[in-house]
């Protein structure tokens, strides 16, 4: 909590879930431990349920920055998590995805990069063990 800001921006719904949308700012920038982004969540019990991260504190966004200058167009990169399983009260992800775009002067855009992952039939399960201890005297 030390290294970001946090501030409430308004009320939302998540697939017919109500949520709370928290802005979250890092303190220091240009390190890519620190990442920003919105956060939506869950009102009741305080669980994630989305995040769309804000690309400017992704490490090295620089070197995209530099690349939309290449392309003499403004990057447009958009990266989002999205929490929608939940087993046993804890959240896990069912889909990340990250889209690195460029739009040109002429308005027109082009995708360079998409990765979408869809997270789908986890599987879990119960592992025991047994205790031998022996104690020597």
């Amino acid at each position: 909590q030390k290294d970001h800001l946090f501030s409430a921006v308004q009320s939302d719904t998540v697939d017919g879930t109500e949520a709370w949308i928290l802005e979250v700012a890092p303190r220091l920038t240009g390190f890519s431990r620190y990442l920003g982004g919105r956060i939506w969540i869950k009102v009741g019990d305080s669980s994630v349920l989305r995040i769309e991260w804000d690309p400017t504190t992704f490490g090295h966004f620089e070197a995209i920055l530099a690349r939309g200058e290449s392309y003499k167009a403004t990057p447009e990169v958009r990266s989002h998590s999205e929490f929608g399983f939940e087993k046993n009260g804890l959240r896990f992800p069912s889909v990340d995805f990250t889209e690195e775009a460029y739009r040109g002067a002429d308005g027109k855009s082009f995708v360079r990069a998409r990765t979408s992952v869809v997270y789908k039939d986890y599987k879990f399960f119960t592992v025991e063990t047994e205790s031998a201890v022996k104690i020597r005297s």
